[in-house]
């Protein structure tokens, strides 16, 4: 995991923390909540983030769980008024235990709990990772709020593509709409020379992608217009995490020759590791962008324009489906906030599916819990707490959500690939190559299953401890 790639991972799970938590605090009564609900998942919150930083999914999944039991359990205790409070976890390892024998004698009853709740976890975990891709990571550009996409249409072809080099070469400079247009392709390389071969990733870009990024060389300078033209000398501009691995850190590079597939370039600067419009691509070596000769004919690039603050956007799409006799007159203009409504509408909708499957499973346990009076009644007579009745009836909730968790992640993984390979996705999305299950997804997905369990189990666990109380 990259260090901006952490940072981007613990804010995630610090605000999935927080929000868990202010739900959770809705168990305990009011003035607590308004007093100190804001600091309390405040600093739940920060704890969950040490918790991914320094032990990984597991200890994340430890605090989650305690959390989820611990909570609620303590606010329906202050509520509800049990004097004197038992341990909350003094016998945690026997209630589980509990649970586990109690979703095993019902087998028919936890599957179809476990169904319903992958599904529904799935769906929800499947839509937000498309969200997450596509809307919630940012773009690495300034003003990234008025950056589009181009792509074109070619005759014969059912779906939307990018353009290729010559193409963009040949409508970028006819487009008035847009204060810059940019286009980059990557590929993989060996570099060779010294004691070693070694992989690596090289963006091909137009001369001023680099600096559309905001990037300042460490070393010597970036990409010029000259650099693309025919027979001039091929150069390449090193990211300063290449230059550590390969050659040391603080490394005077900038003048020497290095062979990229058996052809030598110079290097002529060192940039900071670049963050990518594609999450989960890093790369290591910068190379202008060949715009005419056969190489631009057979290269595919991403189009990338800004907008200018006075165009709308029916207006750039208009002037760009105007070329027709520079690329396909059926040109598509995609934006990339334009379905940021429809997505988030669709989450919505599968968050209330998710709701929907709650109140089913509510109703489940509700059903099978008059078949448990006897043993209710057999802890009530030795001695059980109306609290501790509680959190037993939880446990069994949280143990069925996590088992409709890690069935929801395995839908969730095969929805993706389904999606991502589906003709309208590959038309209105880019960056669909970084649909992924993450540890942010992830996260999401441990988050919803935690969360589901509290509300389709608190009400169950509440009626059926009431009437042994």
């Amino acid at each position: 995991m990259t260090a901006a790639g952490g940072r981007r991972g613990s804010r995630a799970i610090d605000a999935i923390g927080r929000g868990l938590y202010r739900t959770l605090l809705l168990a305990w009564p009011r003035d607590f909540r308004d007093a100190n609900g804001r600091d309390a998942a405040e600093v739940f919150g920060d704890a969950c983030a040490d918790s991914w930083t320094n032990g990984g999914l597991v200890a994340l999944i430890r605090r989650l769980g305690r959390a989820v039991i611990d909570v609620p359990w303590a606010g329906l205790a202050e509520r509800i008024g049990d004097a004197p409070r038992p341990r909350l976890f003094g016998s945690l390892g026997s209630d589980v235990r509990h649970a586990l024998r109690a979703c095993r004698q019902r087998p028919g009853l936890s599957l179809a709990i476990v169904i319903t709740l992958s599904l529904g976890i799935g769906a929800n975990t499947a839509i937000f990772s498309v969200v997450d891709a596509t809307l919630l990571r940012p773009l690495p550009y300034a003003d990234a709020a008025r950056v589009v996409y181009l792509r074109t249409h070619r005759d014969g072809a059912k779906s939307t593509g990018n353009p290729t080099a010559e193409e963009f070469a040949q409508f970028a400079p006819r487009l008035q709409s847009y204060s810059r247009i940019e286009a980059r392709s990557w590929q993989s390389v060996l570099l060779t020379g010294g004691n070693s071969a070694t992989r690596a990733r090289y963006l091909a870009v137009s001369t001023g992608y680099l600096d559309a990024l905001g990037t300042r060389p460490i070393a010597g300078r970036l990409l010029r217009p000259d650099d693309a033209l025919p027979g001039a000398t091929a150069v390449v501009v090193l990211s300063d995490r290449l230059v550590t691995r390969r050659y040391g850190a603080g490394a005077a590079v900038v003048g020497t020759t290095i062979a990229i597939d058996d052809i030598n370039h110079v290097v002529v600067g060192v940039v900071p590791q670049i963050e990518s419009d594609t999450p989960g691509l890093r790369f290591e070596l910068y190379g202008p962008l060949p715009l005419s000769g056969p190489a631009a004919k057979a290269t595919g690039v991403v189009a990338i324009a800004w907008l200018k603050p006075a165009v709308s956007i029916d207006a750039a799409r208009a002037e760009f489906q105007s070329l027709g006799d520079v690329v396909s007159p059926s040109n598509l203009f995609w934006k990339v906030r334009e379905l940021r409504d429809p997505q988030l509408a669709l989450l919505a909708a599968v968050f209330l599916l998710l709701l929907i499957a709650c109140v089913n499973v509510a109703n489940l346990l509700l059903a099978s819990g008059q078949a448990r009076r006897a043993e209710m009644a057999v802890r009530v007579a030795l001695g059980a707490s109306r609290t501790r009745i509680v959190r037993l009836l939880l446990i069994e909730s949280v143990l069925l959500a996590l088992a409709g968790g890690a069935g929801g992640v395995l839908i969730a993984r095969g929805a993706i690939a389904l999606f991502t390979a589906l003709e309208p996705a590959q038309q209105l999305l880019t960056r669909l190559e970084s649909i992924e299950i993450d540890g942010v997804v992830l996260g999401y997905a441990i988050a919803i299953a935690l969360l589901t369990s509290v509300v389709f189990g608190l009400v169950p666990a509440l009626r059926g401890s009431a009437k042994r109380a």
